[in-house]
């Protein structure tokens, strides 16, 4: 795993989590229940960091794909067991990222006790598809800068549409 070979990575994931919800706490704090364009500032920029910070994993979706190509043509393993491995032992990373992020940020914000699952959960999934989203760019790109490079033009795409800036 490299995880377990590079450690530097994971835990300056961990603490740009961090960071950032202390960053947004701060800008946001205790907002109250009339506060409804800051309370959507706060998730759209909160969805916003979940998807960019997947950015940093396209350089090593490249480094592994000469070893992916080795091992497929030595008939090892498929795309799709390479694809599933990948992305299995983040899972779990991601969550526990996330989950500190929003346990930091939600009460800073003054949000309504009950509510914590949901705004975790969707922060999780957009967690997940942004990761879900480099490892495809990262795919179909010729070039890891050329991957680097159309990332933040799909996520442009993507907020354009989102309905949160009109």
């Amino acid at each position: 795993v490299k995880t377990a070979k590079e450690p530097r990575p994971t835990v300056a994931t961990f603490f740009r989590h961090i960071i950032v919800s202390l960053f947004y706490g701060s800008i946001f704090w205790k907002l109250g229940d009339e506060d409804y364009t800051e309370r959507m500032a706060v998730f759209f920029f909160s969805l916003m960091f979940m998807i960019l910070g997947h950015q940093q994993a396209i350089p090593a979706l490249f480094e592994d794909r000469l070893l992916f190509y080795r091992e497929r043509g030595a008939k090892a393993y498929g795309a799709i067991p390479y694809w599933i491995s990948s992305w299995y032992l983040q899972l779990p990373q991601t969550m526990i990222n996330v989950l500190i992020y929003s346990a930091i940020l939600y009460p800073m914000c003054g949000f309504v006790d009950g509510h914590f699952g949901p705004f975790f959960l969707a922060l999780l999934l957009t967690s997940w598809t942004g990761l879900f989203v480099s490892q495809l760019i990262a795919a179909l790109s010729p070039t890891g800068q050329a991957a680097i490079n159309f990332f933040p033009v799909s996520l442009f795409v993507t907020v354009t549409f989102a309905g949160f800036i009109v």
